[in-house]
This record gives C-alpha cells, structure tokens and sequence, in this order.
C-alpha cells in the first residue's frame, strides 16, 4: 500500500481512533527503543508492575486498543514485532486503569530452531499477538 493510501485511511478514522493510532506508536517507539537499550531482566520488573484488577472495562475497549497497535506497528518505519507491540499495549491499557497479562511463549519452527512470542491477555480477551499464540509453549507470564 503506498503512503497515499496510508494517509486517506487514516484521514478516514475518526479523530479518537488517530489518537489512539498515535499513542500507540509512541509507545511503540518507547517500547522498541527500551527493548535496545536495557537488558530485559531490568524490564521485566516494570512490565510486573500496572494498573490493579477490577476496573470495568468493555472487552470492544481491549479490541480498539489491540487494532490501534497493530495499524501503528505496520505503519512506523522500523519493524515492531510482537514483544514490542505487547509493551505498547500493556502500557496504553496501564494508562487508563486496565490490568493486563503480559505472556512469553516459545515453541520449535519446522527447521527445530526455537522462535519466542508475545502476547498480552485483559480481561479474558487476546489484545495482540494471539493471531500466533496456538502452538507456543508458555515459558513467562508479566503482570
């Protein structure tokens, strides 16, 4: 799709949804140059960490979140794969009080090399990266 088509579908969305497309790949961004610069193992803690259980949420709520990270993570100009999308995510949901499940899965590729995935769970509904979750083996769970 060339970048006039991105701009007209975007220029299509109502101004909540370009709002939460531009939160997204801020934190994306946020995400992926965290992941870069600081060994995970000083992550982890803060991705433990997020809002409390029991805010009342619609699960459309998680979806519209969900759907602005992956318009955003197939539109910025770096390649943001699941673990960063996830982190986007955890921390748009974080923001407005939601509790969220940040999961690590790994499971053997065709050639037996081993692939890693992420995913995030709220409220009972996959936010990103359940498109490729069947088949992973949870190894970790944040949050």
């Amino acid at each position: 799709m060339d970048w006039r088509r991105k701009l007209d579908r975007f220029g299509a969305m109502t101004w909540p949804e370009r709002g939460l497309v531009l939160e997204a790949a801020w934190f994306l961004g946020l995400s992926s140059l965290a992941l870069m610069l600081i060994p995970f193992r000083r992550l982890a803690p803060w991705l433990e960490r997020g809002a409390r259980a029991g805010t009342k949420v619609n699960p459309s709520d998680y979806r519209r979140i969900g759907r602005a990270v992956a318009i955003a993570a197939g539109n910025v100009p770096w390649n943001a794969v699941c673990l960063p999308q996830a982190m986007a995510a955890k921390l748009m949901l974080a923001r407005r009080g939601f509790a969220s499940t940040l999961h690590l899965g790994v499971a053997k590729g065709s050639d037996g090399v081993l692939i890693a995935h992420a995913w995030l769970d709220a409220g009972g509904v996959t936010v990103v990266g359940g498109e490729a979750k069947a088949g992973f083996s949870p190894i970790g769970r944040l949050g």
